[in-house]
């Protein structure tokens, strides 16, 4: 027989009329419905420990494994990935070792970030740190009176000298991940 979902006030009609020694039969031509012999026995036991015939989902045991992070530790992390967008995995292990004295590996970290914390890890968007909104309106005033079919812009190509610097940030799912100051590379 397939589950069915009652209301809250079907069910304690239900205990009710059990507790007033109505028999399993009669309660459900009373209640026009077909509610099984186990189904009012867990609605009675309910209603005799809890005085409700409906629980309460905050009082449910966690099944499964317990998280090995919780509370101030994903606090921790959450507080460490906004400070520092780019911060790898290794580096919050450290850190979670060194300041929280809590030793984890790095995919359960990884698995935190993602599922618990919702964070995920995206292309960084880069900021010059030199760069000035004041002198780009300026410039841009300078220049607006020139004809464009005038101007001819240059742009070096094809040498990096970011090898090591960091592409990759944190940033919850959804949103960007915030501006990082880089500094610009500089051929000589």
């Amino acid at each position: 027989m397939a589950k069915r979902k009652y209301s809250a006030d079907f069910k304690y009609a239900a205990v009710r009329a059990a507790k007033q020694g109505k028999t399993l039969s009669k309660i459900n031509t009373l209640l026009a419905g077909s509610v099984s012999k186990d189904s009012l026995r867990q609605w009675t036991n309910l209603y005799n420990t809890t005085q409700a015939v409906v629980r309460d989902p905050s009082t449910y045991k966690t099944l499964g494994r317990p998280f090995e992070l919780e509370g101030e530790d994903l606090t921790f992390i959450s507080n460490m990935v906004a400070n520092k967008p780019t911060v790898y995995l290794d580096e919050i292990q450290r850190a979670l070792i060194e300041e929280r004295g809590v030793s984890v590996c790095l995919k359960t970290i990884a698995k935190t970030l993602h599922e618990r914390l919702n964070i995920s890890k995206k292309t960084i968007r880069t900021v010059n740190r030199r760069q000035d909104e004041e002198a780009r309106a300026y410039y841009l005033s300078r220049i607006s009176c020139i004809p464009t079919s005038y101007l001819v812009f240059t742009d070096e190509s094809g040498v990096s000298l970011e090898v090591v610097a960091r592409k990759r940030g944190w940033a919850p799912v959804g949103q960007r991940t915030p501006r990082v100051p880089q500094e610009r590379s500089t051929h000589k």
